[in-house]
């Protein structure tokens, strides 16, 4: 009996903790709608690009043009293969998705210009709420990221590091603005990389992914 009614304790707790979720989460559905359209910019802010010097950013960006030829010259050679080849694409993916992002900040600046001079009135008959920003230079290298994260998990499901190639593509996937294949992704990590380091940070992102949809009760689990 004792059993039972800890049992009846807990289940009740447990529904009027998701409950409260639920409340807020409706109250707040703006504000993590803005959240989620701000995901990738906060991602890209890891960089700390927005302290960069533009004079660094540039010679940055012309450095790891450099590396990334090398490495499709590595790549094209044939020389490579296995472990070594995956190792190599893992690389390149990570210098697409950092072009993106180099890409994407002086999307966003340009944007920024624009819509304070429309907001200023200039040109005269601007409307803000119909302005966008253009991000098809910062998708076309973050989508060559994708497919060459993609390629590694489906060509060398065995290779060491196939758990984080996993999590970044769930991260790649949200950073465009597609959380249902991020979601996809994360889901996979837990199930087929259980003791990955990466595991935790995944069950996160997808209790986020229903958080913002106000399914508060799979949050919770």
């Amino acid at each position: 009996a004792k059993e039972n009614t800890m049992n009846a304790f807990l289940r009740s707790s447990l529904v009027i903790i998701a409950l409260s979720f639920s409340t807020t989460a409706f109250a707040q559905d703006d504000g993590r709608k803005n959240r989620e359209e701000r995901r990738a910019l906060k991602m890209s802010e890891v960089n700390n690009m927005s302290n960069m010097s533009e004079a660094y950013r540039q010679a940055a960006h012309e450095k790891r043009l450099e590396s990334i030829d090398r490495a499709k010259d590595m790549l094209s050679g044939g020389a490579l293969n296995g472990e070594a080849k995956a190792k190599v694409q893992f690389r390149l993916a990570e210098m697409y998705f950092e072009e993106g992002r180099f890409y994407y900040f002086n999307e966003m600046q340009e944007y920024q210009k624009k819509y304070d001079d429309c907001f200023n009135g200039i040109p005269k008959g601007c409307d803000v709420n119909k302005m966008s920003p253009d991000n098809t230079e910062s998708r076309k290298w973050q989508k060559s990221a994708i497919r060459l994260y993609d390629g590694i998990l489906r060509n060398y499901p065995q290779y060491q590091r196939a758990d984080e190639v996993l999590f970044y593509l769930g991260s790649a996937y949200q950073e465009i603005g597609e959380p249902d294949k991020a979601k996809a992704q994360f889901v996979r990590l837990t199930k087929e990389y259980s003791g990955s380091k990466y595991t935790a940070t995944a069950f996160v992102q997808i209790g986020e992914y229903f958080f913002d949809r106000n399914k508060a009760y799979e949050a919770l689990q």
